[in-house]
């Protein structure tokens, strides 16, 4: 959603200034880019910018405000793609799937009918 597309890219523009801020000779510097301990992306999380965290048994917590902003208070719908999943509100995840679906159906007959089948 417009919340989680937000969030990112400010994440990735507090992490790029924080970066640029950094003495590159110096060894917060070092360590976020050598890929050896640590990586760019930490550089989000001194910044105060948190993501999605895991608790000690694994299971995934979503802020509260991104919960609410996205309407994901009771039933959601996952759907796992490749390395991602999302994370729908289940009526709005119906609704768009009801409409996918019956886009696709009215594609089909229209190439049926221009075929005259």
């Amino acid at each position: 959603g417009q919340t989680v597309d937000l969030w990112t890219a400010t994440t990735e523009t507090v992490v790029s200034a924080m970066l640029d801020s950094l003495d590159k000779r110096g060894s917060v510097y070092m360590m976020a880019t050598s890929g050896a301990r640590g990586n760019p992306r930490q550089m989000g999380q001194i910044g105060g910018m948190r993501g999605l965290i895991a608790d000690p048994q694994g299971r995934i917590q979503i802020p509260l405000d991104i919960r609410e902003s996205e309407n994901l208070t009771k039933d959601v719908t996952i759907i796992g793609m490749q390395e991602k999943f999302e994370i729908w509100n289940a009526e709005r995840w119906t609704h768009f799937e009801r409409d996918k679906v019956g886009a696709l159906i009215e594609d089909v007959e229209q190439k049926l009918a221009d075929k005259g089948v």
